[in-house]
């Protein structure tokens, strides 16, 4: 489960829930009506459940293979990925296996956001890594 802290104590403006973690209302009365809640999703029928929840942001994925955790879902590639984004409403974050390497099909596929974490946080070094990414993201149109 998520993590939940209380806004006050933290200089965030998100948080990010799964789909077995806390409800978005639920998670809206702990964490505050001015922040942003995203939820998980892994389907693309998943999708509507969550904006009818009130969710700010959807994520979608595994978009490619991930070693960070076994979510137990096949990745969906970057077709599934413009499907899922023709299909929300709320701004897309891709999640999961996304790195320096293929970041730019995705955010030219149209995702508002993408989510890493062994890209830069196993990498040798993360910040040259980071900043790769960052300059795949803008090469790509995306905006950091």
């Amino acid at each position: 489960m998520t993590t939940l802290m209380s806004p006050r104590s933290l200089s965030r403006r998100g948080l990010h829930v799964g789909q077995t973690d806390l409800p978005v209302v639920e998670a809206r009365k702990v964490w505050g009506h001015n922040q942003v809640v995203g939820r998980s999703n892994h389907e693309i029928e998943e999708l509507p459940e969550s904006e009818e929840m009130g969710a700010d942001r959807v994520a979608f994925g595994p978009i490619y293979p991930t070693g960070t955790e076994d979510v137990g879902y096949d990745p969906k590639g970057i077709n599934r990925s413009l499907l899922a984004r023709e299909a929300s409403k709320a701004p897309l974050v891709a999640i999961r296996g996304i790195n320096a390497e293929n970041a730019a099909p995705v955010i030219e596929a149209g995702a508002e956001a993408i989510c890493v974490t062994a890209a830069v946080g196993a990498a040798p070094d993360p910040e040259a890594t980071g900043a790769r990414l960052v300059k795949v993201i803008e090469d790509a149109g995306g905006r950091v």
